[in-house]
């Protein structure tokens, strides 16, 4: 079958035009990148094809594609980065489209002037059209000042709620125009930073609007959803970026927003979990926006540069999830295998901007706009490095580094422990960072490792640890600098070795919660604890999380959310009597916490992470022992898990009584 893949592979691409193979080298480097194999990437390659068709009968003569210029540029956007001969026709009918009757639109209305820039940017605006992007640069850099921080609708202010989703749309474009040579509009990255840090819920995630119009009781109550995290975290990395020399020279601004980060991560890698254990049914918005939620995932993760999310390929499920979604005429009209009602004509207003974003998930589209490494697509074919993952081990061996400096730095990480106050945390940030890597390149040397270079790995390893729990025993006056501190330590720990587990694990389920350890750090570093000992692997760590870090006390809810996490993630290995071992436990566990009442927003999300658990875990031989879950209806699914229970239940773990 995989000679057969090959085969099929060889062929296609023998069969392509000689003007799309640099579009299909790319989309081949950033597939492989994203540990595709060979069958699936036929399958990507065959579906981007039709879905490039399908937009192209879409797009009218004049270039219009749907019903407005704000489509016209979603749908020119996403045939630009497909960049096949015909899908770059289409992208340059669209732009010209823009250009010459939407220009009003493109410089007044957010969305339109964010995805605008963006394709102007990645079609190599020059003259007349680089001057126009510039424009729509300080248009959008003026959007922020009426709005605290957010966009409205309108590109520099005006009607309309402010929100997050027209907020991912303005800083791509301020970022996609400050590629090109425009100014970085420092006010309004600062202004919207603050805003996000001041808008970040407790789990890590953002809610829609501003935070000033919830306070106002202009749009509800606040709350959390994963497209919020997706586009919160991905517009505070843009942010963190292009201020990255002004905030590095102002310690708790700093801080607070490398924890900031910490706590992004932390919900990205739950609710990645929910997206993709029940893609088109659990976005905040309903089915229909699952594909414009899979893009904020996309995104998000590539400007990490995470290739997994908990244990969890994004990319691979995602893009298995789309796969088969696809309809034979190329559009992504269905939503969980069922067909929306209203929907079946090609002028159907939702067809095109859903194979848009289908599309740009497809191709990694977002990896031309990395805050890391940035390139455009058409620049040298390069893989998308691994980044917060752990390297594996090169099978060359190397020799080991000279310890000259590592000791150094060591003795910089000491000193800073010893230290009665903290002023400073990017020299300890970099020290962390050199000495994770010397450890990788000491392990990768094996035998060429001497002794002293054993003795600088434990004493690297009990240092790492240090600096992650340091914060425990600092006084409030600079305990929020050895937050972020300890946050950043346990992503250097994480790379390091297995024997450090056991103390980590202690470590975790010692941490009491106390005065000055916020309920937003809570979930930032009990996130960052747990999936660091994921990527360490210590014998024994899904028992440890069935048996001691899930609980049923509420005080330990950020712990229990980030054990469950894991375990979808991780435990998936697990196998038979295994699996519903681990399920009877945690459900038995989690009793007290369950009979709350629903309607408490860190209560629900604990169930939609046990229904994540269940679903990723319960695959038993029969097919109708599996406890069916899906959607918003929390006590629905909890039903069913509870008569799941009822059927395979200890007899010394009774459930509940109702």
């Amino acid at each position: 079958m995989r000679r057969l893949a090959l085969l099929l592979l060889v062929l296609l691409l023998l069969a392509t035009p000689a003007g799309a193979k640099d579009a299909w080298d790319e989309t081949e480097a950033r597939l492989k990148a994203a540990g595709v194999d060979t069958k699936m990437r036929l399958r990507i390659h065959a579906a981007i094809r039709r879905a490039v068709k399908r937009l192209r009968k879409h797009q009218k003569p004049s270039g219009l594609i749907g019903r407005d210029v704000g489509t016209t540029a979603l749908g020119g956007l996403a045939l630009r980065h497909a960049a096949i001969p015909d899908a770059r026709a289409g992208a340059k009918l669209a732009l010209t489209l823009l250009l010459r009757h939407g220009r009003k639109e493109v410089r007044n209305k957010t969305y339109e002037a964010g995805i605008g820039a963006l394709l102007l940017q990645a079609e190599e605006a020059e003259g007349a059209d680089l001057k126009f992007l510039h424009h729509i640069h300080e248009r959008l850099a003026k959007g922020p000042q009426r709005s605290d921080g957010y966009w409205t609708y309108g590109s520099a202010g005006g009607s309309g709620i402010p929100n997050l989703s027209t907020a991912q749309f303005a800083c791509l474009g301020l970022w996609a125009a400050e590629r090109t040579g425009a100014e970085t509009a420092q006010r309004a990255w600062s202004d919207h930073l603050d805003a996000l840090l001041k808008a970040q819920q407790d789990d890590g995630s953002w809610g829609y609007a501003s935070p000033t119009t919830y306070l106002r009781g202009q749009y509800g109550r606040v709350s959390t959803y994963p497209t919020g995290t997706f586009m919160g975290l991905a517009n505070l990395v843009l942010a963190h970026n292009a201020l990255r020399e002004e905030i590095a020279a102002e310690p708790e601004r700093h801080a607070r927003v490398l924890i900031a980060r910490a706590a992004g991560r932390a919900a990205l890698r739950r609710h990645a979990q929910w997206v993709l254990g029940a893609p088109g049914i659990l976005s905040f918005e309903g089915g229909g926006w699952s594909h414009y939620t899979l893009y904020a995932l996309e995104k998000a993760c590539i400007f990490l540069d995470l290739e997994e999310v908990g244990g969890v390929r994004w990319y691979v499920e995602g893009a298995n999830w789309l796969l088969g979604g696809q309809d034979d005429d190329g559009s992504w009209r269905t939503v969980g295998g069922r067909r929306q009602s209203g929907i079946g004509t090609i002028d159907d207003v939702g067809d095109p901007w859903r194979t848009s974003f289908a599309l740009l998930f497809l191709l990694r589209a977002s990896a031309s706009y990395r805050p890391i490494t940035p390139r455009p697509i058409d620049g040298p074919k390069t893989t998308t490095p691994r980044g917060d993952d752990t390297p594996p081990p090169p099978t060359d061996k190397r020799a080991a580094p000279s310890l000259k400096m590592p000791q150094i730095m060591l003795d910089r990480l000491q000193q800073a422990l010893r230290r009665t106050k903290l002023t400073r945390i990017g020299h300890l940030l970099d020290a962390m960072r050199f000495v994770a890597r010397t450890h990788r390149q000491i392990q990768a040397a094996g035998d060429a490792a001497g002794p002293l270079h054993a003795a600088w790995m434990q004493r690297a390893e009990a240092l790492l640890l240090e600096c992650a729990t340091h914060f425990v025993r600092r006084g409030a006056e600079d305990r929020l600098l050895w937050q972020a501190v300890g946050v950043h330590a346990l992503d250097a720990l994480a790379q390091t070795h297995a024997r450090v587990a056991p103390a980590l694990m202690r470590s975790v389920l010692e941490m009491k919660t106390g005065k000055g350890f916020r309920s937003d750090y809570q979930f930032a570093w009990y996130g960052a604890a747990i999936d660091a000992l994921r990527r360490l692997a210590p014998p024994g760590f899904t028992a440890w999380l069935r048996d001691r870090a899930v609980s049923g006390d509420t005080g330990f809810v950020w712990r229990t959310s980030a054990a469950l996490t894991a375990l979808g993630g991780h435990a998936t290995a697990a196998r038979g009597r295994e699996r519903q071992s681990v399920l009877r436990t945690v459900i038995a566990t989690m009793q007290p916490i369950l009979r709350r009442s629903r309607g408490n927003q860190r209560i629900d999300g604990l169930l939609r992470d046990l229904q994540i658990v269940v679903q990723r875990l319960a695959q038993p031989s029969k097919p109708d022992d599996f406890p069916v879950l899906g959607g918003h209806d929390l006590d629905g699914n909890m039903k069913s898990v509870i008569h799941w229970w009822r059927r395979h239940r200890a007899p010394d773990h009774p459930l509940w009584e109702r």
